[in-house]
């Protein structure tokens, strides 16, 4: 499952829903610590990597690798 959420996620960096959430989330996270950072950032990740186009992908991989 580890590999599979890796996959999504490399394979999700270049879709334009992905770089619409990383421009977010650099622009929420601008001028913020580390720490407070990661708080603002992991909702805004999350909301992409539980989307319908990426669990799909996810579930995908996962029956050509079983």
């Amino acid at each position: 499952m580890i590999a599979a959420l890796d996959l999504a996620e490399r394979i999700g960096r270049h879709t334009r829903d992905a770089v619409t959430t990383v421009k977010r989330i650099v622009h929420t996270t601008r001028g913020h610590d580390e720490s407070t950072a990661f708080t603002l950032q992991d909702p805004i990740s999350n909301r992409l990597m539980t989307s319908p186009q990426a669990v799909a992908g996810a579930q995908r991989f996962t029956r050509r690798a079983t």
